[in-house]
C-alpha cells in the first residue's frame, strides 16, 4: 500500500487505546463502543484479503453501523452527499458513522475505518472512495497533517479528472480552500470557494455550494470583514431551503457572526429559532451557548440564567461532550457579562473539568483562561452596509414569538 491506502493503525484497538489517551480510565465514548472496534475490526480485515471476500466484509460492517445508526440520521446524511442517481452510496452508514466518531474525539478509529475503505476501494464506486478520501483529508488536517491532507485532495482530484466525476473535482477544491482558510490565506481561500460554489450551482450540488459559501462567511468573518460576511450568511440562508437540519446548522453559524459584529437582537433570534425545534444535541448546544452570549449583550440577565438552567438539564443525557464544555464556557462568558459571579464560576468549573476528562486540550485552557473577576468586553458593534443590513433585518425577523420553556435536544447516538 502507498501512503494514500495505509492503513492508521494495526489493529481496531491499537486504535482505539490511541483515542482514549488523556480520558479518564473506563470512560467510553458512548454506547456503541464495542460495536465501532468489530466495525472497524472487520474493515481493516477487508484490506487483507480478495475482492470477493471483502465485498462480504465489508457488507458486514455496513449492517452493523446501520444497526446503531438512526434511519433519519442516515437520510439526513443522504441529502447532504449529492447523488444524481438517486441511490444511496453502499456504505454511506459508514461515513456518517466515522462523523460520529471524529465528533466524539474517536478521530484515530475513525480514520483506520475510513482508511480501510480506501485501501479495499475496489468493492466501492469511484464517487464513494473519493468522498471517503475526502473525510480522510478533512481529519488530516484538523489533526495538523497538512501536507498529508493536501495530497489526499490531489488524489481525490485525480479520481474526478479520471472518471468525470465533477462532485470530486468540487470536494478537492473545497478542501484546498479549507486548508487555506485554516492556513489564514485569505485571499487563496476566497478564490478557491469562488470557484467551488460557482461549479457546484452550475452542476446543482446545494450541499457544497453551501460548504463553499460557508468558507466565504468564516474566512471574511475572522478577519473582521463582517459585512462581506453577512452577505456570504445571507446565500447560505437561501440555499438551505426547506432542509431543515441544514438551516438550522446555517443559522448557528450566522447567530455567531452577527454576535461577533456586535448586533446581538438579530444573532439572538437566529439561536432562538433553532431551540424553538427540535434538534440534535451537535446543534442545539452551540445554539444554547450562543443563546446565552446574545442575550447577555443585551442585558438580559434573567434568559442568561435560564439558558444556563436548560444547560444544566440538557448536559447529562446529550452524549456530546465537545460541544458541552464549549456551551458551558460561553454560558460562563455571558454570566460573568450580567454579573452573575457565583454561576459563572460554576459553568467555568464545568466546561473546564469535562474538556480534561475528555482530553480537549485547547478548549480545557479556553475555560481556564475565563478570568471571574472582570466582566468580559461586549463585542463592538460593526456597521453594516445597505446590503448585509437586509440580512440582518431577515434574520432578526426568524425570532420565535416566545421562546420555549424546555428546550428539546436529541442526544447523540
Amino acid at each position: 500500500m502507498n501512503d494514500l491506502t495505509s492503513v492508521y493503525s494495526r489493529s481496531a484497538a491499537a486504535a482505539y487505546r490511541s483515542d482514549m489517551k488523556g480520558r479518564q480510565r473506563g470512560d467510553s465514548f458512548g454506547p456503541h463502543d464495542g460495536t465501532w472496534i468489530e466495525i472497524a475490526s472487520l474493515l481493516e480485515h477487508a484490506t487483507h484479503v480478495d475482492d470477493t471476500d471483502a465485498a462480504v466484509l465489508i457488507r458486514d460492517a455496513v449492517e452493523l453501523a446501520e444497526s446503531i445508526v438512526a434511519e433519519s440520521e442516515l437520510s439526513m446524511f443522504s441529502d447532504r452527499v449529492p447523488a444524481l442517481r438517486r441511490q444511496r452510496g453502499i456504505v454511506e452508514s459508514i461515513q456518517l458513522l466515522t462523523q460520529e466518531l471524529e465528533t466524539a474525539g474517536a478521530k484515530s478509529l475513525a480514520a483506520l475505518m475510513l482508511e480501510s475503505l480506501a485501501a479495499a476501494h475496489k468493492t466501492i464506486s469511484v464517487v464513494e472512495l473519493g468522498r471517503v478520501t475526502a473525510q480522510r483529508a478533512r481529519i488530516a488536517w484538523k489533526s495538523g497533517g497538512i501536507e498529508r491532507a493536501r495530497a489526499l485532495y490531489r488524489h481525490v482530484q485525480n479520481l474526478g479528472h479520471q472518471s468525470g466525476e465533477v462532485e470530486l473535482d468540487i470536494r478537492a477544491k473545497l478542501g484546498f480552500a479549507s486548508i487555506a482558510n485554516a492556513e489564514r490565506d485569505l485571499q487563496e481561500a476566497r478564490r478557491l470557494s469562488t470557484a467551488v460554489a460557482r461549479l457546484a450551482d452550475r452542476h446543482g450540488y446545494k450541499a457544497l455550494s453551501r460548504t463553499a459559501h460557508n468558507i466565504l462567511m468564516v474566512a471574511a468573518a475572522t478577519h473582521g470583514k463582517f459585512n462581506e460576511a453577512l452577505l456570504h450568511a445571507g446565500k447560505l440562508h437561501e440555499l438551505a431551503g426547506t432542509n431543515s437540519v441544514a438551516l438550522s446548522e446555517i443559522l448557528v453559524n450566522i447567530g455567531q457572526l452577527l454576535y461577533s459584529a456586535g448586533h446581538p437582537e438579530p444573532s439572538r433570534a437566529a439561536f432562538g429559532a433553532v431551540l424553538a425545534k427540535t434538534q440534535p444535541a451537535a446543534v442545539g448546544l452551540p445554539a444554547l451557548g450562543g443563546f446565552a452570549l446574545a442575550c447577555s449583550a443585551l442585558g438580559d440577565d434573567s434568559a442568561v440564567a435560564w439558558t444556563f438552567a436548560e444547560l444544566q438539564r440538557q448536559a447529562p443525557r446529550a452524549n456530546a461532550p465537545l460541544q458541552t464544555a464549549s456551551a458551558f464556557c460561553e454560558c460562563a462568558t455571558a454570566l460573568l457579562t450580567v454579573g452573575d459571579v457565583t454561576k459563572a464560576t460554576i459553568a467555568k468549573e464545568t466546561a473546564f473539568h469535562l474538556a480534561t476528562k475528555y482530553g480537549f486540550q485547547a478548549l480545557a485552557e479556553r475555560a481556564s483562561a475565563i478570568e471571574v473577576t472582570a466582566a468580559p468586553e461586549k463585542p463592538v458593534p460593526c456597521v453594516l452596509s445597505p446590503r448585509a443590513s437586509v440580512v440582518a433585518r431577515r434574520i432578526e425577523s426568524l425570532q420565535p414569538r416566545r421562546f420555549p420553556f424546555r428546550v428539546s435536544l436529541i442526544a447523540a447516538a
